[in-house]
């Protein structure tokens, strides 16, 4: 069933929610965890955050590169420059490649 007047609604809605540049916290990128990682949803609810990707530790384990991970930085609406990082979601080798990674990019990492 398809009602072209409530797609032109909800499409619209999107669009306003998506321009709206009032919003005054912070954005950042989640790492770790599993793909719908409920620790990263939770701070974003209850924090003023704003969690615009997320990259699991299956990603991880299938060889992520790093010109991905540096895409969900650079591709966050409005700037990001914050890492979300799910300490127990990644095994030591995996957090180490990527804290060194955000290191070199001088970017602020948040344990969760």
């Amino acid at each position: 069933m398809s009602d072209p007047v409530l797609g032109e609604f909800v499409a619209k809605a999107i669009i306003r929610t998506a321009e709206n540049t009032e919003y005054k916290g912070t954005n950042v990128v989640g790492f770790g965890g599993t793909h719908y990682s409920s620790k990263h949803t939770r701070i974003g609810m209850e924090k003023r955050a704003a969690v615009g990707h997320v990259i699991s530790r299956h990603a991880f384990e299938g060889g992520i590169s790093d010109t991905t991970i540096g895409q969900a930085f650079d591709k966050t609406l409005m700037g990001c420059n914050t890492a979300l990082v799910d300490w127990k979601g990644l095994n030591g080798k995996q957090r180490q490649h990527l804290l060194s990674l955000l290191e070199q990019w001088n970017v602020h990492v948040e344990r969760c």
